[in-house]
């Protein structure tokens, strides 16, 4: 495990219904062999041994698994039961659809201190939405902002003014939504 300058636990997301891929996206086998939350944990292996999955229990069962405590409200209802789970003080939330992320990367994010911490955007100045560092400092305006009509995650980052830190080269933070994306992957990996 890396060094890091103040305890945290990463929370893997893992808890979406995947409509746009047709299938859960977590358990996709790559070229190399290794399903995409394989990529994912190591990763966060890096930072911390302290891991929680955030979604079904099946997923990754060796490892602890935190609820959501509200159904179809999106990633926030599962940062909302991260938060709450009492487990730490500060949470490192990585989706499970990045396999491209390093340790690295995630230091960057853990090594910041604020209450929240996203890598800055390259194309449009707006910052990313995950992976991100969330203090339990931000629970009650979390919860206030899942009673709204707003659920937006990216909006309830930007709303609260993150840190930022530089970000890794755009292909280590691309998302795998749909089979195309899959592909374009695939692809990725087999040019170098």
């Amino acid at each position: 495990m890396a060094g890091q300058s103040t305890p945290i636990t990463a929370a893997i997301l893992v808890g979406g219904s995947s409509r746009r891929m047709g299938r859960p996206k977590h358990d996709l086998v790559l070229d190399d062999g290794r399903t995409m939350i394989d990529f994912v944990l190591e990763a966060c292996r890096c930072v911390t041994d302290r891991i929680v999955v955030s979604g079904p229990g099946d997923i990754l069962p060796d490892l602890p698994h935190i609820a959501d405590r509200r159904d179809g409200a999106g990633p926030l209802a599962g940062l909302e039961a991260i938060l709450a789970s009492g487990l730490d003080e500060r949470y490192l939330l990585v989706p499970c659809d990045m396999p491209g992320l390093r340790g690295e990367d995630l230091s960057r994010l853990t090594e910041c201190d604020g209450d929240i911490v996203v890598f800055e955007s390259e194309s449009d100045g707006m910052p990313r939405s995950l992976p991100a560092v969330f203090h339990t400092r931000v629970a009650t305006d979390l919860t206030e902002r899942l009673e709204s009509e707003d659920r937006s995650l990216h909006g309830f980052i930007d709303r609260h003014g993150p840190e930022t830190v530089p970000a890794p080269p755009e292909d280590r933070l691309f998302n795998i939504n749909d089979i195309d994306d899959l592909k374009a992957w695939n692809a990725s990996r087999d040019r170098g």
